[in-house]
């Protein structure tokens, strides 16, 4: 990100995405996990093949219906130093709607207060 700075708090998390061509009619196939998510952007490893610059489209599973969908552009695509059929890609959210950010944002906060509270907790 360099001289850039993070706008939204980036909670690490492990969980299935859905990913398809933003541009492609193809169904989305769960085929990544999550690293990290924020209001603007999400970060995870896969084994399919993006370059930087792909618009993406996402479903994401918040546990409520409907399921969250987003568009996401690769910013940056990582090799995996011991799986190198796998890579680390890095995507901004794009056209987010209000509604859409809000609930992200939302399920984001309530994951981080239950970390929090089983962290404390005796």
């Amino acid at each position: 990100m360099g001289a850039e700075r993070r706008q939204a708090f980036r909670l690490t998390i492990t969980m299935p995405v859905g990913i398809a061509f933003a541009a492609s009619a193809e169904e989305l196939v769960i085929n990544a996990q999550t690293v990290n998510i924020s209001a603007g952007g999400i970060g995870f490893v896969t084994s399919a093949a993006y370059d930087v610059g792909d618009l993406l489209a996402l479903v994401l599973d918040l546990g409520e219906d409907p399921r969250l969908r987003l568009q996401a552009r690769v910013l940056h695509v990582d090799p995996l130093p011991r799986q190198r059929d796998r890579r680390r890609i890095g995507a901004r959210f794009t056209e987010l709607a209000r509604h859409d950010e809000d609930r992200l944002v939302r399920w984001i906060l309530r994951r981080q207060a239950e970390r929090l509270k089983d962290h404390y907790s005796v």
